[in-house]
């Protein structure tokens, strides 16, 4: 009797774990398909750390998902969205594009040769240019007659390489 009830219990999780994985894949949102499957988000979180095969299986979701969603970005960067719009009075369609999903796209085709890019540089009050090593000589040198500050700021530097969380 016992055997029965798990089975029943087991064949119950699979029709909702293949009804939310649907959900999801069609909506691109867990909330909404925890929602529309009647399952608690928790449980689809349980599900994910407690079923490796479920978990395979919401990963190949997401990457569905993904891909919808490029698509998407694609069509409207690319091929654009018409939109309405009245001119003198008169009725007519646009087309308009999105450079902005454009930019990402092209981010995330290509991330080396479109990514932000940001350089420090550091000079002399002659505007020579100023190594690392160099600045840490000048700091050094000038905290020298301050042992105070010295002190301060290599308790400032140790507490800022430690990983969060960890306190001592």
């Amino acid at each position: 009797m016992a055997n029965s009830i798990k089975k029943k219990h087991t064949v119950a999780h699979r029709k909702k774990k293949a009804e939310l994985l649907a959900a999801y894949g069609e909506l691109g949102r867990v909330d909404l398909a925890c929602q529309q499957v009647g399952v608690p988000r928790r449980t689809h979180y349980n599900w994910l750390r407690n079923d490796p095969a479920y978990s395979r299986s919401f990963q190949d979701t997401r990457k569905q998902v993904a891909q919808t969603l490029e698509d998407e970005a694609y069509r409207r960067a690319v091929n654009g969205t018409e939109k309405p719009v009245t001119i003198a009075g008169e009725r007519e369609v646009i087309r308009e594009y999105s450079d902005t999903l454009l930019i990402f796209l092209l981010k995330g085709a290509d991330p080396d040769r479109y990514r932000e890019r940001q350089s420090v540089e550091h000079s002399t009050k002659d505007g020579d240019p100023l190594s690392t090593a160099g600045l840490l000589r000048i700091i050094e040198d000038e905290l020298k007659e301050h042992p105070e500050i010295r002190y301060r700021l290599a308790q400032r530097l140790l507490s800022a390489e430690r990983p969060a969380g960890n306190v001592q």
